[in-house]
């Protein structure tokens, strides 16, 4: 199935603790993208082979069922290489050998945190032991 072009880049939030997938849901938004979301490995495959518009799968590691994050992860790498992966885990540190080249990993806990700017409306900030800065249109991890 193709969808129209969007005016927003769209990204598949993949996380089974909704709690959690509201949270990145809201934060990928406020970034100004569109986001998928998917609360497991098979539900996430199962929107990639039905859509052509998703450019980065945003997954947390460790997810219930028979495909974990990063069986995902290295899948996408395989049947889908131009999408862009984000791994995030609170339970686990992640060596770059342990995702697919590209890929990279964002540690939880994460949170917007207002920076100046940002409570002018122009700019904010999500951190994840390490600040990374969100724009509009634009979150440099999923860019």
């Amino acid at each position: 199935m193709q969808h129209q072009a969007c005016s927003r880049p769209v990204v598949l939030v993949v996380e089974d603790e909704v709690l959690l997938r509201w949270t990145a849901v809201a934060i990928v938004e406020d970034a100004g993208f569109d986001v998928v979301e998917a609360g497991t490995g098979i539900e996430a495959i199962s929107v990639l082979e039905k859509r052509d518009d998703i450019r980065t799968v945003f997954t947390d590691v460790e997810m219930p069922g028979s495909i974990n994050g990063l069986q995902l992860a290295h899948l996408i790498r395989i049947r889908w290489p131009s999408i862009m992966i984000i791994a995030t885990s609170g339970r686990f540190r992640l060596r770059d050998d342990d995702l697919p080249e590209g890929a990279r990993f964002l540690h939880k806990p994460y949170a917007v945190v207002p920076s100046d700017r940002h409570a002018k409306g122009a700019d904010g900030v999500m951190a994840a032991g390490r600040s990374i800065g969100i724009r509009a249109g634009r979150l440099p991890l999923l860019t």
